[in-house]
């Protein structure tokens, strides 16, 4: 299954469906984050910093087969890149 498939108001609507009819006809599933571009996502954490030490979005680092690099991010995948560029304006120069 391609993860951004599951980001999707689709797999939302077809995951509500399956959790209420084999869960429970009364549990809601829905996104929190869905109302929200993502740039005020990103707006949002750089004002976490208890959580940037254990943060990770690297593609390489979530690899099933093959080596897994030591550090949390890579830092030349395009994820790298991409939450690079998303947390760029709302946090300090390193």
């Amino acid at each position: 299954m391609n993860h951004q498939w599951s980001k999707g108001w689709d797999f939302e609507r077809d995951f509500a469906r399956l959790v209420r009819r084999t869960v429970a006809a009364d549990l809601r599933y829905c996104s929190l984050l869905r109302p929200y571009a993502e740039l005020a996502i990103t707006r949002t954490f750089a004002k976490l910093p208890q959580y940037f030490e254990v943060f990770s979005s690297c593609n390489r680092n979530f690899r099933i087969l093959g080596p897994r690099p030591s550090d949390r991010w890579c830092g030349q995948c395009p994820k790298c890149h991409f939450v690079f560029l998303a947390l760029a304006p709302f946090l300090p120069k390193p």
